[in-house]
């Protein structure tokens, strides 16, 4: 190798071309009931695979990534190499962007091949937007497949817009935009059932039971994820099966179903281990750790050490959702055995937490563990003219009144708001009910964050 820069470069080409060839013919096993298999396979030829795709962006290889690009983002986001894939979406992105200047596009102007270049562009833009959904990153996620979404649009690609489409309704539910979700959802599950893609249709049906469950409607949401994990077990994508699993566990243990929640949310984290599925394990365990504290306070030092281990492998991960939610339960555990110092540092960084990454549906949540600590502590102290107890009343008006509030929350925040109305005159609880309903969350955080610094 090396004896002249043609022969090198012929030599690059021919590895390039034979191992990306390679990550094409690994999509459909890595979906599939291969996907144990597959993934082996896989990254036992991973160094290769990243030399290959590398020489393919600098050579502008556009149909090589394009037909590789599926396999490529199941193989990094099960191995949970977020840091090294938003580096390499960027670079790939970059040589699609300036590509449209390019001598060879130039002459097939709105031809086949810039087509082409458009669709393999909005690929990679969604798994931008993907490996950000994945880290917490929610608005610049969101920015990303509502670009991936436009570009699909205008170059007519109706299977990769199905898989953005379901992106952008995770993202939209994480955010709490439910409506959103659900019309995002919808539209892509339409479009898999189209194309007769019942990986994709069980995607979509199972994000959907995770909406509804997230407002309450936990009948729905059972059938919905159920409907979802029974088409991914039939086509065999345990990756996924996995995720649902954990999710149906979730809206199960909230109905009371305490054993059927168990053996749901076992089966997922043994899944989600054996492919190291490191970011399902860490919401998993979540899931595992409210489940556990549902059973009484002899059961909440396993609850809390399962939080504490999916909040370390979020942190790992740099995956801020799973992060601020494993604090938010933390800081409730801590609360519930009268450590009120602990409580209150986790409902804060939590806060702080969902915050950074617009993950607003936690940080409402634990808004309302701060302002629940705040009242039971029973301070008087006064803050910007008004009194603890009718500041935690306008802030539970503006937690009630956003659409972004689950359904949990709403419970919560309706039970010390009926505390609070027997503590304060009629007319106090109602101006200030009426000063929250138009106040916003950001300005709540600032408030209940700067009465805890002073």
């Amino acid at each position: 190798l090396g004896q002249t820069p043609e022969e090198e470069e012929s030599v690059r080409d021919r590895h390039s071309h034979y191992y990306l060839e390679f990550m094409r013919r690994q999509t459909q096993p890595l979906h599939s009931h291969q996907q144990s298999q597959a993934l082996l396979e896989v990254l036992a030829e991973v160094d290769n695979v990243r030399a290959a795709w590398h020489w393919a962006v600098a050579q502008r290889r556009v149909l090589e990534i394009g037909r590789a690009v599926r396999s490529w983002s199941i193989l990094y986001d099960i191995q949970g190499w977020y840091r090294e894939m938003e580096l390499v979406c960027r670079e790939t992105i970059d040589m699609l962007d300036t590509g449209r200047g390019s001598e060879e596009y130039g002459r097939h102007k709105n031809s086949e091949a810039e087509r082409e270049r458009g669709i393999v562009l909005g690929q990679m833009v969604a798994a931008y937007g993907g490996v950000l959904l994945r880290t917490g990153s929610l608005g610049r996620s969101k920015a990303l497949l509502q670009q991936s979404i436009t570009l699909l649009r205008k170059y007519d690609a109706p299977d990769e817009l199905a898989n953005t489409l379901f992106y952008a309704g995770s993202l939209a539910q994480l955010m709490g935009d439910y409506a959103v979700a659900k019309t995002l959802l919808q539209e892509g599950l339409a479009l898999h059932q189209a194309c007769g893609d019942q990986r994709g249709e069980g995607l979509c049906l199972a994000v959907l039971g995770v909406t509804a469950g997230l407002v309450g409607n936990y009948a729905e949401a059972k059938i919905l994820m159920q409907q979802g994990a029974d088409l991914l077990r039939t086509v065999g994508d345990h990756r996924y099966l996995a995720i649902v699993l954990s999710f149906l566990g979730k809206v199960v243990a909230a109905t009371g179903e305490l054993a059927a929640a168990k053996r749901l949310l076992e089966e997922s984290l043994a899944i989600s281990q054996g492919l190291n599925d490191r970011w399902n394990q860490a919401f998993c365990l979540n899931h595992i750790g409210t489940m556990t504290f549902l059973l009484g306070a002899d059961a909440w030092p396993e609850a809390k050490r399962l939080y504490q281990e999916s909040l370390a492998i979020a942190q790992e991960l740099g995956e801020r959702n799973a992060a601020a939610m494993s604090l938010n339960h933390l800081g409730q555990i801590f609360y519930a055995q009268g450590e009120f110092g602990e409580a209150k540092q986790h409902f804060l960084t939590a806060l702080e937490t969902a915050l950074a990454g617009q993950g607003t549906p936690v940080a409402l949540d634990a808004l309302v563990g701060l302002l629940t600590l705040q009242v039971n502590q029973a301070s008087t102290a006064s803050h910007s003219g008004l009194t603890l107890k009718e500041q935690a009343v306008a802030t539970l008006a503006m937690v009630l009144n956003q659409p972004t509030t689950m359904h949990q929350t709403k419970e919560k925040a309706d039970r010390l708001l009926a505390q609070l109305e027997s503590a304060l005159p009629p007319s106090v609880f109602e101006s200030a009910q009426t000063r929250g309903a138009a106040s916003s969350l950001e300005a709540a955080a600032r408030e209940i964050l700067m009465s805890w610094q002073k």
